[in-house]
């Protein structure tokens, strides 16, 4: 039987090791419509949609990211170049912003 002393180092190690995690629903027709995809990425990273495929690139017409997270799109790779920052709930038509099928890449937290 393991003692309580041997196994806090050990959840130590795993809970550092953990990165926190989120969702950006993504679908590249306006109000969520048309082929749609679900895409975890770890917080603060930068997500390149090409690791999709070609086909998602400059793609996106709707998208909305996890309860409590915001994903900010870019229009070029790198997370760089123009941005929209989305909040919960989304956005169902990207038009009305002046980014439709224009994101690259997109970073979350």
């Amino acid at each position: 039987m393991k003692t309580l002393a041997a196994i806090i180092p050990f959840l130590g190690v795993a809970l550092a090791a953990t990165q926190a995690q989120t969702h950006l629903f993504a679908c590249k027709e306006r109000m969520f419509t048309g082929i749609c995809t679900n895409i975890a990425v770890n917080s603060n990273a930068c997500y390149e949609l090409t690791t999709l495929g070609a086909d998602w690139v400059r793609a996106i017409s709707s998208a909305s990211p996890d309860q409590g997270s915001t994903c900010t799109l870019y229009n070029e790779e790198g997370c760089t170049g123009t941005r929209l920052k989305i909040a919960a709930c989304g956005i169902n038509d990207l038009k009305d912003l002046d980014f439709d099928k224009t994101a690259v890449s997109f970073k979350c937290k």
